[in-house]
């Protein structure tokens, strides 16, 4: 899964077999479409207010009814197996098919694809097998193999493939998982079958490992602002070998590092610091710095304060697997540093509503700017089905001009976005004032 900057979710459907897909879900009600016109958006939810949304209660799951699934493509020929998937910072969508040793960039308002990469021979097993992907702020994305300690890039505005490079443990373990940036551009990948992280400079190609020979078979991995790495651990241990693979009874295990020295260790989810769940697959985190681990084996997700160690655990859907980038922080935090406000004004009770003027009260240092968005609809379900306007970046604006003008329609949606250029100045804003004029 990956989440863009606008709140949706992409979801790679690996299909073994079969034919890979990707499917876009909207983050917002308004960016839904309507599309059996009976003036209200179908969508899943939940009726009786148990947490859930079960498919036994009539009217909570509604499956491909629902109206909030904007799009499922084909990616790939059948047996390519989507796996890997990323959002560069203009918005596009990275696929990565592990089978089929190729990577499919995706335009993320309709799916189509924009390009194919073949990825290199890695030797004589074949060619690169993209397992999980992140993207950073230079413009790459880099794609992990499962197990091998593999990682290359892919510059994603020319399509460029760089080096493979390789994570070896001082014990001549190579190893890897899940994937992730820090806000240094440094990627950092989880050990899985090694007692340990590994993390790599880019501009240097050089590797630190941070052995972790506590924190069991390592698979999620994630960064905060704030310089620490956040690991989710499946299982005590995993061995593969000529039988088969056999493993321990899966645990729920989040480790926090230091990004910098690998030093102030903490670890939840052992059996002085218990967690609830089993089979921590993924770790995310969330705008409030909670952070969040997502467990296959107990179909549940798990809510840690990274603080106390307080958790509370919630039930989702059968099997839960994802070790991504899945709440969007990444990419709003490093990738693009972003924020958004969406809101929706009201117009004229009767007739028309002339759209004017808009005006913001912002503090915008140098590094940062502002851009707004706008699209008007006579309901609020029909806003889902018209285009954005805009963006204007300099107040006051008058709604009539380019890139205007604002159609004459009862509902405006206002789109506010917060962009720090150098990573460093944050612009804040106040408040929005939209003036508009309703004829007699």
């Amino acid at each position: 899964t990956a989440v863009d900057l606008r709140g949706a979710v992409y979801v790679a459907n690996r299909a073994f077999f079969n034919q890979g897909t990707v499917t876009k879900i909207a983050g917002f009600d308004s960016d839904c479409i309507d599309r059996n016109g009976n003036g209200v958006i179908d969508t899943s939810h939940d009726i009786d207010g148990d947490g859930r949304i079960e498919r036994t209660v009539p009217g909570e799951f509604l499956g491909q009814l629902d109206e909030c699934i904007l799009w499922t493509v084909n990616v790939g020929s059948a047996g390519g197996v989507a796996r890997a998937i990323a959002i560069d910072s203009s918005g596009s969508v990275w696929v990565g098919l592990h089978d089929a040793g190729e990577v499919v960039q995706l335009d993320a308002s309709t799916g189509r694809v924009l390009r194919t990469l073949l990825l290199p021979r890695t030797g004589p097993a074949g060619r690169f097998r993209p397992y999980g992907a992140v993207g950073d702020s230079r413009g790459n994305i880099w794609f992990v193999e499962s197990g091998s300690g593999f990682i290359l890039n892919v510059d994603a505005s020319t399509g460029s493939i760089g080096r493979r490079e390789t994570a070896i443990a001082s014990d001549d373990c190579s190893s890897s998982y899940g994937i992730a940036v820090d806000s240094r551009d440094r990627v950092w990948v989880a050990g899985f079958l090694c007692d340990s992280v590994f993390r790599f400079e880019p501009t240097t190609r050089r590797w630190t490992e941070v052995p972790l020979p506590e924190s069991g078979v390592s698979r999620g991995i994630a960064a905060d602002a704030a310089g620490r790495i956040y690991v989710a651990s499946s299982h005590e241990w995993i061995r593969i070998g000529p039988g088969g693979v056999t493993a321990s009874d899966p645990i729920s295990r989040l480790t926090i590092l230091d990004a910098d020295t690998g030093g102030r260790i903490q670890i939840f989810g052992t059996p002085a610091r218990p967690l609830p769940g089993f089979g921590s697959t993924g770790v995310g985190l969330d705008s409030a710095g909670m952070v969040w681990l997502v467990n296959q084996d107990s179909s549940t997700a798990t809510r840690v304060d990274p603080t106390t160690g307080a958790a509370r655990d919630f039930p989702t859907g059968e099997s839960p697997y994802t070790y991504s980038d899945f709440t969007g922080f990444a990419l709003r935090t490093f990738t693009a540093p972003n924020g958004f406000l969406r809101t929706i004004v009201p117009g004229c009770g009767v007739g028309p509503t002339e759209w004017e003027r808009l005006d913001w009260d912002a503090m915008v240092p140098r590094g940062a700017r502002i851009e707004v968005r706008a699209r008007t609809a006579d309901s609020i379900v029909g806003l889902g089905s018209s285009t954005w306007i805009g963006p204007w970046t300099t107040r006051p604006t008058d709604l009539a001009l380019p890139p205007g003008p604002v159609a004459n329609r009862r509902y405006l949606e206002l789109e506010i976005s917060l962009f720090s250029d150098d990573e460093t100045s944050t612009p804040r804003i106040a408040d929005v004032t939209v003036q508009y004029n309703c004829p007699i």
